[in-house]
């Protein structure tokens, strides 16, 4: 199990090839504060802390398996998904809820699970993300990776 540390958003975990975010509020990384006070702008805040830690996984928006959302409020949903929908165009598995009361008093928390490919595999900008993922998938697990080794002996 590793944690994943970075200047740009809160901790995550990393265990087993996957990513595993703690709940992400609306917290400017900068300056330790809640900034923004619409759903619109706290939403884009909690996706730029999501993207900083799925960088720093070698991960992407499209190796995101699953989504867990809370709301403050349900009538802020449309103005959330609109916004949660830009970032995540792969549409991982989600649950969404309404929260009676969240951290700091913010309007929205997400935390995710993604697939996860650490150094020295990880993705470069260049790179397109399933072959990262094959590449992950194959290094980690021996019986595909016995595979992949007939594979290219018989091909």
């Amino acid at each position: 199990m590793k944690t994943i540390h970075t200047a740009k958003a809160p901790e995550a975990i990393v265990h087993g090839g996957l990513l595993f975010t703690f709940g992400q509020i609306a917290i400017n990384p900068a300056s330790g504060q809640v900034e923004a006070d619409t759903i619109e702008g706290q939403t884009e805040q909690v996706m730029k802390n999501l993207a900083a830690l799925l960088e720093e996984a070698g991960a992407s928006f499209d190796s995101v398996i699953k989504t867990t959302c809370f709301l403050s409020d349900m009538a802020d949903f449309a103005a959330f998904n609109a916004i949660y929908g830009a970032y995540f165009v792969s549409k991982p598995a989600r649950s969404c809820v309404a929260a009676k009361q969240l951290p700091k008093n913010v309007l929205v928390e997400v935390e995710l699970i993604a697939a996860a490919c650490q150094p020295p595999y990880r993705r470069r900008e260049s790179q397109a993300a399933f072959p990262v993922l094959f590449l992950c998938l194959v290094l980690r697990f021996q019986p595909l990776r016995e595979g992949f080794q007939v594979l290219q002996r018989v091909g």
